[in-house]
């Protein structure tokens, strides 16, 4: 089956990324390689990917944090999220990431 990759926008998109396994995997190696610890943002968190998987590697540290701006996928991130950047505190965050964006 043929799925023309640029009819696929914003929610679908995130849904078609998800079931990337292997990608997402090194994708979260990569992150996680380069973390040292502190506070880590995710800009544009979507569903949740990967800052999710942070939280559960990282469930003690409770400076995990996303910047999403579709409200309709604040639930499916499992840590603090905010609407966005502007309302995280300036000077606050140790290590940000971003992905697909």
């Amino acid at each position: 089956m043929f799925v023309n990759i640029y009819s696929i926008v914003g929610k679908d998109n995130l849904e078609v990324m998800s079931k990337a396994i292997n990608t997402n995997g090194c994708m979260y190696k990569l992150f996680k390689k380069e973390y040292k610890g502190g506070t880590i943002l995710e800009f544009g968190a979507g569903n949740g990917e990967f800052i999710n998987r942070f939280y559960k590697d990282y469930h003690q540290n409770p400076n995990i944090k996303a910047v999403e701006i579709d409200k309709e996928l604040h639930s499916f991130i499992e840590c603090e999220v905010y609407e966005s950047l502007y309302d995280v505190e300036d000077n606050s965050i140790d290590y940000i990431y971003s992905s697909n964006v």
